[in-house]
């Protein structure tokens, strides 16, 4: 009950308190609002007003990480951004299905983790319990159902290998 609760009140807080804000702006004011309601946030993070995210306490942001304009993060499980980690605009990170083969429906959690300098494109869509290695690549509208290696560039539906990302130190600045 009192999860529920807090998820409820984090919802409306987002809503009337984050999402009003322009665009480009008061990024350390929705900083405070998720940790407020218990995201782990090192360092200074992007989050834009339109993001939604089920609940802020299952949600750990390092320095740089950025979450793009209508960004869909369903965290049931944890979901872990690194540094410099970036999730374009309309992509959906999703730590929750149900197995169908039940009657039960039961429900099954499995966390994501995006590593330091990782890249979720436009539209793209992370499934549960994925990782994405440093300076990985999910590209537009990709559909990613297994784990992507650092420095690796997948893309389709569903996600496949297409080649190596050139080394880099860090994806900016």
């Amino acid at each position: 009950m009192i999860s529920k609760f807090r998820r409820a009140l984090f919802m409306v807080s987002w809503f009337f308190l984050a999402r009003w804000n322009p665009r480009g702006t008061l990024f350390q004011w929705r900083s405070f609002l998720l940790k407020l309601f218990g995201a782990k946030i090192e360092g200074t993070v992007y989050v834009y007003p339109s993001v939604n995210i089920w609940d802020a306490k299952n949600l750990t942001m390092y320095n740089g990480a950025t979450l793009d304009e209508t960004v869909l993060i369903y965290n049931v499980a944890q979901v872990t951004l690194g540094e410099r980690a970036i999730i374009s605009q309309n992509a959906k990170l999703c730590t929750a299905t149900h197995d169908y083969n039940l009657d039960t429906f039961n429900l099954i959690k499995k966390p994501i983790f995006i590593n330091n300098d990782a890249w979720v494109c436009m539209d793209a869509f992370v499934a549960p319990g994925i990782k994405i290695g440093s300076f990985g690549v999910a590209l537009a509208r990709s559909v990613v159902l297994e784990d992507i290696p650092s420095y690796a560039v997948y893309i389709g539906n569903p996600a496949k290998f297409k080649k190596m990302r050139k080394k880099i130190k860090r994806q900016y600045k």
